[in-house]
């Protein structure tokens, strides 16, 4: 089995308290490839035409402003409903 992956990923921050970490990444990773073979191959990031596929591209156009401003801990989501809110 081959899975997309980039090492870009190992830089998210997710800050002290968030249980992702670069380190839990690297462990899941070696895990899957040492009990199941899974093999990583650099992946390219995604085309807008294939995120919003399978997006409203208005949320996608907010992710993408979101990323370039930095980011943070308000994230726009939307529930199964289709209303906007913010994480807590």
């Amino acid at each position: 089995m081959r899975f997309g992956y980039s090492e870009t990923c190992l830089e998210h921050d997710t800050g002290e308290r968030h249980p992702e970490t670069a380190d839990r990444l690297r462990a899941i990773k070696q895990g899957l490839t040492r009990k199941h073979g899974v093999e990583y191959v650099e992946s390219d990031p995604a085309a807008v035409e294939a995120v919003t596929a399978v997006h409203d591209a208005d949320y996608v156009e907010e992710v993408r402003e979101f990323c370039e401003t930095g980011g943070g801990t308000g994230i726009p989501t939307r529930s199964p409903s289709g209303r906007r809110g913010t994480p807590r």
